[in-house]
């Protein structure tokens, strides 16, 4: 698809080459083949639900992936992102993705994600940095990270809720934003809080390590963070404020 393509009724697609212009509907789009979405210098624009069954290919770089009107991609199957930038098109219209399939990063760069992103299902952060600037919800999902990889909490919300993980031996990078623990939840095995906020009205449990760092971003705890593992604090000029009476 090298232009704009708009349909008004259910449409499916299987086999496409999505490298430039709008794929738009007025009812939900079903892919169940395999959908590569290519073109680094070309800006794509989602403006429909697109349901994904079969499995997508984003190669985009450069420019990005726009979701428009608050569009949605649900994501039952497998959706491999190597690189790029998927944001919404305007901040009064907030777009969706929905993982409750598998979702892969998996090229060794920055590939950053400015819509709600709530996951149910498993992402993989196989390659490079994954980071969740635009928040949303892992509500039971499982994040797994592979050494010298990491997942970034950089802006906006992101909640661990009903038994979420992050697994794997790779990195929480929180640089800005919130943090936000539904329950009891554990950190990973390698954890940086680089700036923003620890959230939760209940506990937050550091069992591995955990690095305080980044001298020029305030910190903020606003929870009962236990430590049975070990805590670098080696943040300097800005400091680790303590909210609402929040325990260390």
């Amino acid at each position: 698809m090298a232009n704009n393509f708009v349909w008004v009724n259910a449409t499916t697609l299987n086999g496409t080459l999505w490298d430039n212009g709008t794929l738009s509907s007025v009812t939900p789009i079903t892919q169940i083949g395999t959908l590569t979405i290519s073109g680094g210098y070309n800006s794509k624009y989602l403006n429909a639900q697109l349901n994904n069954t079969g499995t997508i290919v984003d190669t985009h770089f450069n420019y990005l992936l726009y979701f428009q009107n608050g569009a949605i991609l649900n994501n039952s199957g497998i959706y491999e992102l190597q690189q790029g930038l998927i944001d919404n098109f305007s901040s009064s219209s907030v777009g969706t993705f929905n993982n409750s399939g598998t979702f892969k990063k998996t090229t060794a760069n920055t590939a950053t994600i400015g819509v709600a992103f709530n996951n149910t299902g498993t992402v993989n952060v196989e390659s490079g940095t994954l980071n969740l600037y635009g928040g949303g919800v892992s509500n039971g999902g499982t994040f797994n990270l592979t050494s010298g990889q990491n997942l970034e909490i950089s802006n906006s919300v992101y909640t661990f809720s009903n038994g979420a993980k992050i697994n794997g031996s790779g990195n929480l990078l929180v640089s800005g934003g919130t943090l936000q623990a539904d329950g009891n939840w554990t950190l990973p095995t390698i954890s940086t809080w680089y700036g923003g906020t620890f959230k939760s009205s209940n506990i937050i449990t550091n069992s591995g390590t955990l690095t305080i760092s980044g001298g020029y971003n305030s910190k903020y705890l606003n929870a009962q963070l236990n430590n049975t593992g070990t805590i670098v604090d080696n943040h300097s000029v800005y400091y680790l404020y303590f909210q609402n009476g929040a325990i260390l």
